[in-house]
């Protein structure tokens, strides 16, 4: 079932404050068109985790990258996709279901962080209790994964999520 609730996006008002707007957001298959966005916003995101932004960005994308196109091109990757009502992506997750479902990756437009959307996005892909994660996340201007943070997050709606490298995803399946 995809939902459709409103969230919050930032907007700066005629006064130069900054104020929230509600508007609605619906969960749904990400649209084909695009799926070019989702590759670049996963690399360029990706690209900031911890120990990753010191790798020059041609070697990142002949190893990263190359991962993430491996994991969109895969015919059992899922990709739901959180749209504003002018069709603008503000969030996805990607993910392999199955027994063990395996989570490749959330992201989150920034101005629209901590207002639920990543766990909607988990929620409506109904990964169940028990699941894997490919990639760590990262918190914007820090070296420091923000994994323990969602872990313990999820950990509290009784959810157990473990990391799994991509690579070594990769390399079970290949």
């Amino acid at each position: 079932m995809m939902s459709h609730e409103p969230e919050s996006i930032e907007e700066v008002a005629a006064n130069g404050r900054h104020v929230h707007r509600r508007v609605r957001v619906d969960i749904e298959p990400l649209d084909s068109n695009d799926t070019a966005f989702v590759r670049h916003k996963w690399r360029a995101c990706f690209h900031l985790a911890p120990g990753k932004r010191r790798i020059p960005w041609a070697a990142y994308k002949a190893t990263f990258g190359a991962m993430i196109d491996a994991l969109l091109e895969r015919d059992d990757t899922w990709i739901l996709a959180a749209y504003d009502a002018d069709r603008r992506v503000r969030g996805f997750i990607a993910w392999t279901p199955g027994n063990t479902p395996v989570v490749h990756y959330v992201w989150v437009r920034p101005r629209t962080e901590r207002q639920g959307i990543a766990m909607r996005l988990i929620d409506e892909a109904q990964l169940g209790p028990r699941w894997w994660y490919t990639f760590r996340g990262v918190r914007v201007g820090s070296d420091a994964s923000t994994d323990a943070h969602l872990v313990a997050a999820l950990a509290g709606r009784g959810i157990e999520a473990k990391y799994l490298p991509a690579a070594k995803y990769l390399g079970r399946i290949a």
